[in-house]
């Protein structure tokens, strides 16, 4: 069979052969996973405002 590394390779390749192309779907990644993030964090502040003083999260 194919080793794991070998399996990533073609897959990378298939998906996407320009490094620029990568470079941009990762950047994008971060991105969406960061506001997603951020979200969270706005939202769960927003469930645990009446747990403390206001200004733990560091808003």
């Amino acid at each position: 069979g194919l080793t794991i590394k070998q399996i990533t390779k073609i897959g990378y390749a298939l998906r996407m052969p320009d490094p620029e192309a990568t470079a941009d779907m990762a950047r994008l990644k971060v991105r969406v996973a960061y506001d997603r993030g951020k979200r969270r964090s706005q939202f769960s502040s927003a469930l645990h405002l009446t747990d403390g003083p206001p200004g733990l999260d560091g808003a």
